[in-house]
């Protein structure tokens, strides 16, 4: 009878560190599914801004297409010249913006890929447990950018 006994509570103590461990665990998912949302709405913000630029960049080139040729040689090098120094400085701020997205892109595809073996990983039967549920279901759900 009394090995029963302390059998029972040696069972107890590692169900209590087990549900201490995987309270742990589930506070870490949470931060880091925080940082992932946080992440995706900096990734939306950015491509709104590479849009914008996209925008302004069709803008410009649309202006940019002379109605009137310069009368001199040196007017038509002037405004060839500067015309030119802007586009590249826009194809520069364009390409260094895809650079950032495409990084936060992978960014947020490896937390998302270590939330789900986190949870995978841990045991917990996280179909049963509604919280968890939710985050299964919604880790995969992402939103696909790129310029129209």
């Amino acid at each position: 009878m009394v090995l029963l006994l302390r059998l029972r509570d040696k069972k107890a103590i590692e169900a209590l560190q087990l549900n201490e461990h995987l309270q742990h665990i589930v506070k870490d998912l949470e931060s880091l599914v925080h940082q992932n949302t946080t992440t995706r709405d900096v990734n939306k913000a950015d491509y709104e801004k590479l849009k914008e630029l996209q925008r302004e960049k069709d803008q410009r080139r649309e202006q940019q297409k002379p109605n009137t040729q310069p009368k001199t040689l040196r007017g038509m090098l002037g405004a060839h010249t500067s015309e030119t120094q802007y586009n590249e400085e826009q194809d520069r701020d364009t390409l260094q913006l895809e650079q950032d997205m495409s990084r936060k892109r992978v960014m947020n595809s490896l937390i998302r890929e270590i939330l789900q073996g986190l949870i995978l990983e841990s045991g917990v039967n996280w179909a049963k447990d509604e919280h968890l549920k939710h985050m299964m279901m919604t880790l995969n759900n992402t939103t696909s950018l790129s310029l129209a």
